[in-house]
């Protein structure tokens, strides 16, 4: 019975409720089901988030403490206007950054435009959500260190 309404959904013999429209897969070419095989309903404006994996600053526990402690200097040396002392751990931040990288969970936005443009606060709105759906995808697989507090 599901298999011959998704047919039929695709067919667009089934329209949407009004307002709504069936997501597609990633590559457009049949409708998009959720972890249950039932159709993906989308209210039409919405932002569609999306996951993936990046490749970026994925340093370890035991590396971000590091980093963290680093940083720490420069905020201080920074406070005291110790420019030589900033530059040095600047560089030292700016080589853990290009070494400890690996594979990490990420999470995109895709808008579709109903000829209207979102607002900066909409965007904000949906850029942080974005984040927070990010961050449950780091603590899924063990990276919640690099959740900053705000997001904790």
């Amino acid at each position: 019975e599901l298999a011959l309404t998704i047919k039929q959904i695709e067919a667009r013999y089934i329209q949407p409720p009004e307002g709504y429209e069936y997501r597609l897969s990633d590559d457009g070419s049949r409708i998009a089901l959720n972890e249950n095989g039932h159709p993906i309903l989308h209210k039409k404006g919405d932002p569609y988030f999306f996951y993936e994996t990046s490749w970026g600053f994925k340093p370890t526990r035991e590396q971000y403490a590091e980093y963290k402690r680093i940083r720490a200097q420069y905020r201080e040396a920074e406070r005291k206007g110790d420019r030589a002392e900033m530059n040095r751990l600047n560089a030292q931040l700016k080589q853990m950054r290009r070494t400890y990288v690996g594979e990490k969970p990420s999470v995109g936005i895709s808008l579709v435009s109903q000829g209207q443009e979102a607002t900066e606060e909409e965007l904000a709105r949906m850029m942080r959500r974005a984040m927070e759906l990010q961050y449950e995808e780091y603590k899924k697989v063990g990276l919640e260190y690099l959740i900053p507090d705000a997001y904790r």
